[in-house]
């Protein structure tokens, strides 16, 4: 029922201050092209099984459905419902419902439908006059004209014109090239031209190319296809007898705040999108923060239908049956590892592909699994993370044991990254009851940083990989050299000078280690002094003894080179003394910190003080340091 307005004047001013904004924005705008592939799920599948060209089909995913073509939506059938009624209804057409795609071992992926959304957005960039473009999401995409693609435009009609010839150009090479079909809505918004997509479907375009036209487009569009306005919101619309969108052009902003409980922001942005205004601009959107994949299980049996094949085993349970998985099940761990096995690599394929698009690296790796039980219906998750494996795994990867270089598939980054999973799981499962059924496990790539820094190794990894290599005595080292001096001096003089500068490296690379923890002890709180310096000797500690090696390695030989390229040793002795002597004072100042806590601890006893006691073990930080020097004094 429409509302009793007392103030028409008002009403009739705010709405001709929207047509105002509108008419501002159209004549200035560039034009907008929302470009939606029709039922892109069900388009894929019939491009991957030529057989179901023609027929009437629903995809199935678990209880649901998920997509719906025109001939299965004219047999009555719709998304979200249960596959046992479509089933009924397709079956009266001659029609059939068939499963989203599915790799090995029975788990849904969305893989294929992911690549065909790459290569459209890939193609849709080489088109003239496409200026930017924003992915919506994996079938639908905005494109903001660039009016600089041709001859100049003169008024919003002219530019109109070429964005329908450039929709027109879009849909005949993306059917030919792609088999796919799309609709296109031009307008001078977004909002608008989403709009006018939806209404033209399936395969056509619409121009909204003033006034008139928006507005006949407004009358004949549901409210419900506004955006975010699903749900309670549509049922408030419809309740106060708002059923179009041109039927909120009645309404002001303080009208749908004030009767009918809408937020003031919200009250205003209905009111703005009922006259076809919609500021929103058209912009690349950042890649997203995170690549999840995820696996849902059944918590009852379910018996697979036959058109889902009888061969299949869903992870690792029986063929031909949704079986659930029991945390505490004798093959619980078989049939997890078997899943996680699959599941990463297709995150690892996921993280690959975005590395090529972003040239970036994720940091994080999180695994997270759902319990459930049935009895009460209650859940309970479990998360644990820890760090993703370094790119650098790739580089030791043999192309002949059916390594895949655009998905990483065969690598010794693969196998990390499973024996992560399965050690996440492992400490997950732990904190879960075991008469639960596992009910969900979800991989999740996350804290992207750039390709570059993740692919170089860090210092402490440097140095961990050099002291793997034989350690030569120096005289060995010096008669080696000597023998083949003899029998090839230009090969002799470019093999001193390459270790010169891996000696020289490793040298820095110690000073850089040593620096960082001064750095890092200049940043804490006293407070959390005594508690730091216990675990930077042991750092300090650490970097001191590799040192050490290395300088045995290295010194005999830095000796001998000297005499042929002039390196100063004792220049590069004298640093490393400095930076053992640090080590040595740090240890100097802990142990008399430590000192000082058991006077101050015996004093208190004294007093009658009940003093906790706590076990002070030798570590690693109060070891002495020896190295090619001898002992530190």
């Amino acid at each position: 029922m429409m509302p009793a307005h007392s103030k028409l004047g008002a009403l009739a001013a705010r709405t001709e201050l929207q047509l105002c904004k509108l008419r501002m924005q159209s004549t200035g705008a560039r034009p907008v092209l929302h470009i939606d592939v029709d039922t892109f799920f069900c388009q894929v599948e019939q491009n991957l099984h030529p057989s179901l060209k023609g027929k009437a089909f629903a995809i199935q995913q678990h209880q649901d459905i998920i997509a719906v073509n025109y001939a299965a939506r004219a047999a009555g059938v719709k998304k979200h419902m249960g596959p046992k009624e479509a089933r009924t209804l397709l079956s009266k057409v001659g029609g059939i419902v068939h499963h989203v795609h599915m790799e090995a071992g029975g788990r849904v992926s969305y893989k294929p439908y992911r690549d065909v959304s790459k290569v459209l957005i890939s193609r849709l960039r080489q088109f003239a006059g496409v200026g930017i473009i924003e992915k919506a999401s994996i079938d639908e995409v905005y494109i903001l004209f660039k009016l600089d693609s041709g001859p100049p435009l003169h008024g919003a009609m002219a530019a109109m014109q070429h964005a329908a010839q450039l929709a027109g150009t879009i849909r005949q090479a993306v059917l030919q090239e792609l088999s796919l079909v799309v609709s296109v809505g031009i307008a001078s918004n977004k909002m608008l031209a989403k709009l006018a997509s939806q209404a033209i479907k399936p395969d056509g375009i619409l121009v909204i190319d003033g006034e008139p036209a928006m507005q006949k487009l407004l009358k004949m569009t549901p409210a419900s296809r506004l955006p975010r306005c699903g749900g309670k919101v549509t049922d408030t619309l419809t309740l106060a007898g708002i059923y179009t969108v041109a039927d909120l052009q009645a309404w002001s902003a303080q009208q749908l705040q004030q009767d009918l409980g809408f937020a003031a922001d919200q009250a205003e942005q209905l009111s703005e999108w009922s006259h076809g205004f919609d500021a929103s601009p058209v912009a690349e959107r950042p890649p997203p923060k995170t690549l999840s994949i995820q696996m849902t299980l059944t918590p009852i049996p379910l018996v697979m239908h036959p058109s889902m094949g009888r061969d299949i085993a869903v992870a690792g349970g029986k063929a031909g049956l949704l079986e659930p998985l029991p945390i505490g099940a004798a093959n619980f761990r078989e049939r997890l590892d078997g899943l996680l096995l699959a599941m990463g690599a297709d995150i690892l394929g996921r993280v690959m592909g975005d590395k090529m698009e972003e040239d970036r690296w994720p940091q994080k790796f999180e695994l997270q699994m759902r319990a459930f039980r049935n009895s009460d219906r209650k859940s309970k998750t479990a998360v644990r993370s820890c760090s993703f494996p370094s790119p650098a795994l790739l580089a030791a990867a043999d192309p002949s044991a059916g390594f895949n270089a655009e998905t990483g598939s065969g690598s010794k980054l693969e196998a990390a990254l499973v024996a992560n999973a399965v050690k996440l799981s492992k400490g997950a499962a732990a904190g879960l009851p075991e008469t639960w059924n596992l009910v969900q496990v979800e991989m999740t790539a996350t804290n992207f940083s750039s390709y570059a820094a993740a692919a170089a190794p860090s210092i402490h990894k440097f140095l961990q990989h050099s002291t793997s290599r034989p350690l030569p005595s120096a005289g060995q080292h010096i008669h080696t050299q000597a023998d083949e001096q003899q029998q090839s001096p230009a090969a002799c003089v470019t093999d001193e000078t390459v270790d010169t500068a891996r000696c020289l490296e490793r040298q820095q690379s110690v000073t850089q280690s040593s620096e960082a923890l001064r750095q890092r002890e200049s940043w804490l709180q006293a407070p959390q002094q005594l508690q730091y310096e216990a675990e930077r000797d042991c750092m300090a500690d650490e970097v001191g003894q590799i040192a050490a090696i290395q300088c045995s390695d290295v010194g005999g030989h830095l000796q001998d080179s000297s005499m042929y390229h002039g390196v100063d040793i004792e220049q590069q002795r004298q640093m490393l003394r400095e930076i053992e002597l640090w080590h040595s004072s740090a240890r100097q100042r802990n142990l008399s910190q430590l000192g000082m806590k058991r006077t101050h601890a015996n004093q208190q006893s004294k007093l009658g003080v009940k003093q906790s006691k706590s076990e002070h073990t030798t570590g690693p930080g109060q070891q002495t340091i020896t190295s090619l020097f001898g002992k530190v004094p």
